[in-house]
């Protein structure tokens, strides 16, 4: 029996239209001379280039000389940490390619179906994650045997393409835009090398994923609000930590910086032309926040790049009607508004640009395109629906911890009242700030505010040309709402339009390369967006410098210990050096009770945290209990044997309120503390100064910071009842401290406080 030949889906809308300028070329020419001096004259004023600098950035001067004992081991680390990254492709790469379609009708080009596959393969793995996690079968051994069965497949499914002759390295020519692009990922890739400091990150991005591998199951974390967002991406690092370490989560994150733009470039390649592709990359990798992000275990570089396939897939259905691409296009989106709340901008975008396309441009089929949008909702909220079914099973509510107000507003519970949800004023959507935030965003006028100027400089080029691709329309389409969402919703933090951004890169690089206009034209323009590439490289290597400064670790001038050790700008009140003496000197079985301390990631041991805008477990415990023996019996049950007290560190966030202690609990809490704790140990951090000097080297410094016992990390051991009674010296109590507290908590405290420190003279 004859085979019947595939069907051939014809493009319904034309490929390509000339992309020519509705008024004089000479006017875009003089436009362009007068926009770019004002904002290279402006942008360079505000975010000068001190070559300088660059002898503080390479600089090596406060590392011993001669000292390299931690490179064999630095070395070997981040070489295996690489090597799983590559396998982890190669584990979702061959799941993706079991499971994508490979028929004409769903993917054209080898590479447009590699990159869908690659996707299609990172979503099996977020969820298989997830739902071992909800089984409790966070076990290294099993997910370890997994990942060998992964790596396998995939193996196996390259060799087969390898014997179709279908797996070939393309052919690389040199250009500067790829010079660039090189350059970037490089420069990312070393920060991503060192050892992970960044607070998010070691609260929740990589925190929480700890702590439910520690439990071996995904469980409910009251105290930590984060617990409760949806973590598609996170699932990505918890299999990390049961595979292997933090290192392997920074490595994966690089690494779709690179696959974001990979996926960009093959999406313009079809769509666009291959210069729009190139040009769409290196704006892309080149953002200022988009390299900040790629040295840290963040979601952001995941997001978008699963936000590009459910666009590609969109551009895909346009051309082909072909109902496969909407669902793909679907799944995607479900996956990336899985990772993270925003996301749901992306979906909004995609049906608000495909009704109103169609509408405008495809009108007698925009009635069969209705119930295929509601399939599209369907589709995207089946796929999020495991994390809502979570969080209603939990607490109650599927979108904890956020709640939607009677009139709209959207607030975040924090310690059980509403509140914003950011620490930046939300703005009003007025026309003023519609036209005027695309100008002071990368002049640093908004908290996160690091986008570059290459966006600025570029968006004018939207407003001199009337009849384009019909794909440059969809996107402009999508980009409108997602930009107002942005600015209401996402209060303009750049990190939050980091997904969005991969999209305007390739509508901007599109009228950019592709205008019918004067090569010298387009020379110029590129050799503008050039200097913004490397202002915005050098602007984060000297931030990058100050912040992770990553040459001493990966050159093996010094050791995980010692790096984790000193305080940076993101890195505040390290307490890895009291963590690092608990793991080896506490029995496996302890669990440590913090204060102050929100960053459960480091601790080997169990351990109950919070976040800033939750209760501190201690304080819930101490509201339970009528004296202080009770609350040691609660202590025992709990199984704590030990309290980490980060003092330096609730200080820093004592505006956060995070002793949330009533009066009565207080006293309880206080008397507590001195029958029961006996100090363990104590550790200094040395700190980063404003002029990069390590503390510790300027002795009349060092020997004053040194001396405040305010400075410290304590780990106190609870004692038993029987040696407790017996006498023995009580630790200092930071706790009647005013500066621990939030204002209108030490008023609250007050009269305790004084009665107590009264009866203690």
């Amino acid at each position: 029996m004859a085979k019947h030949p595939k069907k051939i889906i014809k493009p319904v809308v034309p490929e390509i239209r000339e992309l020519v300028p509705f008024i004089p070329q000479v006017i875009i020419y003089l436009f362009f001379v007068v926009w770019g001096y004002f904002v290279v004259k402006t942008y360079f004023q505000k975010f000068p280039v001190n070559l300088n600098m660059l002898n503080y950035v390479f600089s090596l001067a406060e590392f011993a000389p001669g000292t390299i004992g931690s490179l064999p081991g630095n070395i070997i680390n981040s070489f295996v940490s690489l090597i799983l990254t590559a396998l982890i492709y190669v584990s979702a790469f061959g799941i993706g390619r079991r499971i994508f379609p490979k028929d004409d009708a769903v993917s054209v080009t080898p590479q447009e179906n590699y990159v869908f596959s690659l996707g299609a393969g990172f979503a099996v793995i977020m969820y298989l994650t997830f739902f071992i996690g909800l089984l409790g079968g966070f076990y290294s051994a099993l997910f370890r045997i997994l990942f060998l069965a992964m790596t396998a497949n995939g193996i196996f499914e390259l060799n087969k393409l390898r014997s179709q002759k279908l797996l070939h390295v393309p052919k690389i020519k040199f250009s500067i835009l790829g010079l660039i692009i090189t350059i970037t990922a490089a420069f990312t890739l070393v920060t991503a090398l060192t050892p992970e400091t960044f607070y998010d990150t070691l609260q929740y991005h990589i925190g929480v994923p700890f702590l439910w591998v520690m439990k071996h199951k995904i469980t409910a974390m009251p105290t930590i609000m984060q617990s409760f967002y949806q973590m598609n991406a996170h699932m990505l690092y918890a299999f990390c930590l049961l595979i292997r370490d933090e290192f392997l989560c920074k490595t994966l994150n690089w690494s779709f910086s690179i696959t974001a733009i990979w996926a960009i470039y093959v999406l313009c390649k079809k769509h666009f032309s291959v210069k729009t592709g190139l040009l769409a990359a290196a704006i892309f990798i080149t953002i200022p926040m988009g390299l900040y992000v790629a040295a840290r275990s963040c979601v952001e570089l995941p997001i978008a790049f699963f936000e590009v396939l459910a666009v590609f897939a969109a551009l895909n259905y346009l051309k082909t009607s072909a109902n496969k691409w909407l669902i793909t296009s679907a799944v995607f989106a479900g996956v990336s508004v899985g990772s993270k709340h925003t996301s749901a901008f992306s979906v909004i975008s995609l049906l608000f640009a495909f009704a109103v396309f169609f509408l405008v441009y495809r009108r007698k089929e925009i009635v069969k395109l209705l119930p295929k949008l509601a399939v599209f909702c369907l589709i995207v909220g089946a796929i999020l629906s495991p994390w809502l079914i979570k969080n209603y099973a939990q607490v109650g509510n599927p979108i904890y911890p956020f709640v939607i107000n009677a009139n709209g507003t959207i607030n975040e519970l924090s310690k059980g009242k509403p509140v914003s949800y950011s620490d930046q004023t939300q703005l009003p959507l007025t026309l003023k700030n519609i036209f005027t935030i695309p100008w002071r965003v990368p002049m640093g006028e908004f908290q996160e505010g690091v986008s570059g100027a290459a966006f600025l400089f570029l968006i004018p080029m939207l407003f001199f040309f009337r009849k384009s691709n019909p794909g440059s329309k969809f996107l402009i389409l999508y980009m409108i709402p997602y930009y107002l969402l942005w600015i209401t919703i996402g209060v303009v933090y750049v990190r939050l339009f980091i997904p969005g951004l991969a999209v305007l890169s390739v509508l901007l690089s599109y009228y950019a390369s592709e205008a019918k206009v004067s090569s010298f034209f387009k020379g110029c323009v590129i050799t503008v967006l050039v200097l913004f590439f490397a202002n915005n490289i050098f602007t984060i290597m000297v931030s990058q410098k100050f912040s992770q400064n990553p040459l001493g670790y990966v050159l093996g001038m010094q050791s995980k210990y010692d790096y984790l050790s000193n305080q940076r700008p993101t890195y505040p009140c390290p307490y890895y050096k009291t963590i690092d003496w608990a793991n080896k000197n506490i029995p496996a079985d302890s669990k440590i009770a913090f204060i102050g301390e929100t960053r459960p990631y480091y601790a080997q041991r169990d351990v109950f945290t919070h976040s800033a805008y939750d209760f501190n477990q201690l304080a819930l415990w101490s509201k339970q209990a009528d004296n202080p023996e009770k609350l040691k019996e609660i202590l025992a049950r709990e199984k704590v044997t030990h309290i980490l007290f980060n003092v330096p560190e609730t200080k820093r966030l004592s505006g956060y309120d995070i002793l949330q202690f009533e009066p009565k609990d207080f006293e309880i809490f206080i008397k507590f503390w001195e029958k029961y704790a006996k100090l363990a140990d104590a550790e200094i951090s040395d700190v980063t100064l404003n002029d990069g000097r390590k503390g510790s080297t300027i002795p009349e410094f060092w020997g004053q910071y040194r001396s405040n016992p305010f400075n410290y990390v304590y780990l106190f051991e609870i004692m038993p009842e029987e040696e407790a009674v017996k006498p023995h010296q009580k630790p200092y109590n930071f706790l009647l401290s005013k500066e621990l507290y939030e204002a209108k908590r030490h008023e609250l405290l007050a009269p305790v406080i004084d009665k107590l420190l009264k009866e203690r003279r």
